[in-house]
């Protein structure tokens, strides 16, 4: 599966998060959090500028879209990635095996002797066009 890091203008990029939903709450915050901290550094522009209280005290921006986290079956979750690199969608995978080291050495290891058809994921990230990720996700409901 090759990536499509596409530049966009964050008016019209959607950014969402599909989760495997036979995760636990406390597996599927994980991968969550570590598909969104790639997002963010695959994406920069989609941070927003520094935020500043009324007494001056200035905070880190936020992502400046809206993120929805969607739930879906460990099948529909390879197939949508695989889905998106001909549709111009950039795709973060996030691998089952991650959860199951600390060890990112380990972790390449693993999904080095592996094929991305037949990689359980624990979730995925898809960026691109609003409209576009609207309609391969229309079919999925809410995490949780």
């Amino acid at each position: 599966m090759e990536s499509n890091r596409v530049s966009q203008s964050p008016a019209t990029t959607r950014c969402v998060i599909i989760l495997n939903a036979g995760l636990s709450a406390g597996k599927a915050a994980n991968a969550a959090a570590v598909l969104a901290v790639t997002v963010g550094q695959r994406h920069p522009d989609l941070v927003g500028t520094s935020l500043s209280d009324a007494a001056g005290c200035e905070f880190p921006g936020l992502v400046s879209v809206g993120i929805s986290v969607l739930s879906a079956s460990a099948a529909s979750l390879c197939r949508m990635a695989a889905q998106a690199a001909p549709n111009l969608v950039d795709c973060v995978v996030f691998p089952r095996d991650g959860q199951s080291t600390t060890d990112y050495l380990q972790l390449r290891n693993i999904v080095a002797l592996g094929h991305f058809e037949t990689m359980e994921m624990s979730g995925i990230a898809l960026i691109g066009d609003k409209k576009l990720l609207r309609g391969m996700t229309k079919e999925l409901s809410l995490w949780g």
